[in-house]
């Protein structure tokens, strides 16, 4: 399957079970009758998606391969409706990387959105001084954690 992009990792779609049939005859459950006809079918669906009656589309599963950054993992976590799987620190070893932001994306805190981030970013040099930071802290950790697994040995 396909490979797409996404911040510093991926998503690949690995599997999928279930279709359109298995929507529709979800849906049509409570009538006690099989599906009808194609057209009915996507007239169905169109339906269900325009007032919201999701329930139906959860006869229809995907299962993906992701790799992202921490921090949106957890929003993800939170807002899920999925069951997830994950590569456990205790069993592997995990590589030494961080979620560094394009200069482009790094800007202030919204002053209307308290959960997003100021459409207008800044200066370039003042960009590249903050990402230069996050960087160095970030090397920073390392060697705390570099430091801490050595002394556990």
């Amino acid at each position: 399957m396909e490979i797409t992009p996404c911040l510093d990792g991926f998503v690949r779609l690995v599997d999928v079970m279930g279709d359109d049939s298995s929507i529709v005859q979800a849906a049509r459950v409570s009538y006690g009758k099989g599906t009808k006809q194609v057209h009915e079918d996507r007239g169905l669906i169109r339906y269900l998606m325009r007032h919201h009656h999701l329930t139906p589309f959860e006869m229809v599963e995907f299962k993906f391969h992701v790799k992202l950054p921490i921090f949106v993992a957890r929003q993800w976590i939170r807002h899920r409706a999925a069951n997830v799987n994950e590569i456990s620190a205790r069993y592997s070893e995990m590589q030494d990387e961080m979620y560094i932001p394009p200069l482009e994306q790094i800007s202030s805190q919204s002053k209307d959105n308290k959960q997003g981030r100021n459409i207008k970013p800044f200066p370039t040099d003042q960009a590249q001084e903050i990402q230069d930071l996050i960087h160095k802290s970030n090397e920073v950790q390392y060697e705390v954690n570099r430091a801490l697994h050595l002394t556990c040995e």
